[in-house]
C-alpha cells in the first residue's frame, strides 16, 4: 500500500503539474496593479512633456516673428487669449492690424489645460488704430526689434505645483525663455 496510496492523497494526478487557479489570479491581479500605477505615472509625465512642450513653441513663434519683424521691416502683434494666441501684422495705410498669411500667423490652439498669464506695463505706448479695428494686441514685436515689456509664465491651470514657464522681455534686449526653477529677475 505505501507509494500507491500516497499518490492517491495529491490533489493532481500523477504526471500533471502546474499552477492553481488562486496561484494565477494572484499573479494577474498583482500584474494589473503595475500595469495601473505604471500608466498613471505615464499620464502624469505625458501632461509635463506637453506642458514643456506648449509653452516652448509660444517661444520659438514669438522669437521667429521678432525676426520677421526685423526682416520684413513691419510690427507684428500678439493677441493672447484663454484658448491660445494669433499674430497679426499693422497695416499703416489703415491703420489697422491684419491677418498675416504664412504659418506663422495661423491661430495657435494651447492645451484646454494650459494656463497662460500675462504681465505688462499698463503704461506701454500703443500703435494708432482705427475706430473700427477690432483686434488689439496684447503685445507688439516692433521692427526695430523692441518688444513691449512683459512677463508671459505658462504652467497647469489650477495646479500650485505646476512647473512654471516663463517667457520675457525687457522690451530691448529680445525675448528670454526661462524654465522651471531659474525664475531669477
Amino acid at each position: 500500500m505505501g507509494p500507491r496510496s500516497s499518490n492517491r492523497n495529491r490533489m493532481t494526478r500523477p504526471g500533471q503539474s502546474g499552477f492553481t487557479l488562486i496561484e494565477i489570479l494572484v499573479v494577474v491581479v498583482i500584474v494589473g496593479l503595475i500595469a495601473t500605477i505604471a500608466v498613471v505615472n505615464m499620464g502624469s509625465g505625458s501632461q509635463l512633456r506637453d506642458l514643456e512642450n506648449s509653452a516652448r513653441q509660444l517661444f520659438l513663434v514669438l522669437q521667429t516673428a521678432s525676426d520677421q519683424a526685423v526682416l520684413q521691416n513691419e510690427e507684428i502683434g500678439v493677441v493672447l487669449d484663454e484658448h491660445g494666441y494669433q499674430l497679426y501684422v499693422y497695416n499703416e495705410d489703415k491703420s489697422t492690424w491684419d491677418a498675416g498669411t504664412g504659418t506663422l500667423f495661423q491661430p495657435y490652439t494651447m492645451p484646454d489645460w494650459v494656463s497662460m498669464t500675462l504681465q505688462r506695463d499698463k503704461k506701454t505706448p500703443k500703435l494708432a488704430t482705427g475706430d473700427n479695428n477690432t483686434v488689439k494686441p496684447d503685445l507688439v514685436l516692433f521692427s526695430s526689434s523692441e518688444t513691449t515689456p512683459f512677463q508671459l509664465t505658462v504652467k497647469v491651470k489650477g495646479k500650485d505645483d505646476s512647473p512654471v514657464y516663463t517667457i520675457r522681455s525687457d522690451g530691448v534686449n529680445g525675448l528670454e525663455w526661462v524654465p522651471p526653477g531659474e525664475n531669477k529677475q
